[in-house]
């Protein structure tokens, strides 16, 4: 016979002996209890397959493609973070030389001083945005402040891109140098010239000149002078930003330097 035992809402036929259904069931404290020790086996752990490591190129390209997306966010962030007020500056008249390359027309309402260097990212991240304000307003009007802290190629650069304005060859020796695709060594610098039509002899020469020299110099003393802590910085009429900015930025500090 089977006692029906009822577990919560389940219910199970359990068979128990006949003493302990009677309750007549003693335990003898004198029998020996079962050695369970000896009928316990160990548990043997088999691996299922053999553990691979990663190969050189799968650790370079995780490693490549977390550095991509770090990039995207941090542009992504950037895109979304609300501009900064513009800050005023009271330095923009020691800024003005009749030395420093221009582009754009001398009858402009609008002076952006262009503080910058040939080996910096965020410079050459700028340039486009800076060439398409010049191309749809034609009353801007950019004035070039060399100010090459990276090193002693930036320092060439500046020098054979001060140089070519002897040529009339700044604007387009500037655009090629700025949109280069690789690294800012020699032959970079020579298919700049050579794209902007510059003369590569009479460039060295122009460029190891006294003056290139002393309108650099200037540059540096007034740049630190001034606390300025690296480039780009742009003076926008009377409004100083840094950094890489977006083209839109650009034309609200256009209107923003044209308001009364």
């Amino acid at each position: 016979m089977a006692r029906r035992v009822v577990f919560g809402n389940r219910r199970t036929r359990c068979h128990l002996p006949a003493g302990l259904r009677r309750g007549k069931a003693r335990i003898d404290p004198r029998a020996p209890t079962a050695d369970w020790s000896s009928r316990v086996r160990p548990i043997e752990l088999k691996a299922v397959g053999s553990v691979t490591r990663p190969r050189p190129w799968q650790v370079f390209g995780g490693l490549l493609l977390i550095i991509v997306l770090t990039q995207l966010l941090t542009s992504w962030l950037g895109s979304r973070r609300p501009a900064e007020p513009p800050t005023l500056f009271a330095g923009v008249a020691a800024l003005a030389d009749p030395r420093a390359p221009t582009l754009g027309p001398a009858s402009a309402n609008v002076l952006i001083y262009v503080v910058s260097d040939y080996a910096c990212g965020n410079c050459r991240a700028l340039h486009p945005a800076l060439r398409t304000l010049v191309a749809e307003d034609p009353d801007v009007r950019l004035v070039y402040r060399d100010w090459p802290t990276l090193g002693a190629r930036s320092t060439r650069a500046a020098r054979l891109a001060l140089a070519s304005a002897a040529q009339g060859r700044h604007a387009a020796f500037d655009d090629a140098l700025m949109r280069r695709g690789g690294s800012l060594d020699e032959t970079a610098l020579r298919a700049a010239a050579a794209a902007a039509g510059v003369d590569w002899q009479r460039l060295e020469r122009d460029a190891a000149s006294p003056a290139v020299t002393r309108l650099l110099d200037d540059t540096d003393r007034l740049a630190r002078g001034l606390g300025l802590a690296g480039t780009p910085v742009l003076v926008v009429g009377p409004y100083l930003v840094t950094g890489r900015v977006p083209l839109e930025r650009l034309r609200e500090l256009v209107r923003d330097a044209r308001a009364p």
